[in-house]
């Protein structure tokens, strides 16, 4: 083999390397944070459409929150549309929707990726008290 091969060979491999595809948010992911006290356990579905669906359930309450993601280089953006739980009130679940058609809000999460299957995510901007890092497992499919 010539220097001029090997180098050739050398440079397929480091482009072969460098093209590794970074990890993605599609899929499901579930993690747990501590609030006041009381376990939260957060389930995270990310579509391939750009939606999210954010399940949380705390002391056998369960409520979801649908709306849109963009998956960003260190960050994802998440903009609920909606709100539904089965222990909340139709009246209180439609005033809830509504405040958030009139005035939509984007949280942002910041991402420290693990591995393909773990990520440590934290919400910016929160309160102190749901603004902790949260590492999410990546559900088996």
């Amino acid at each position: 083999m010539t220097t001029r091969h090997l180098l050739l060979a050398l440079g397929f491999l480091t482009l072969l390397v460098s093209c590794k595809s970074k990890p993605t948010l599609v899929g499901t992911w579930t993690g747990s944070l501590p609030v006041q006290g009381i376990e939260v356990l957060m389930t995270f579905r990310f579509g391939s459409d750009g939606t999210l669906a954010l399940t949380q359930t705390a002391a056998g309450q369960t409520s979801v929150q649908a709306g849109s993601y963009k998956e960003l280089e260190r960050s994802f953006t998440f903009t609920p549309k909606s709100i539904e739980g089965a222990h909340i009130p139709k009246a209180t679940v439609d005033q809830m929707n509504a405040m958030i058609a009139a005035n939509p809000q984007t949280v942002t999460f910041a991402l420290e990726w693990k591995d393909a299957d773990t990520v440590v995510v934290t919400q910016q901007g929160a309160a102190s008290v749901v603004a902790a890092p949260m590492t999410l497992k990546r559900g088996k499919t």
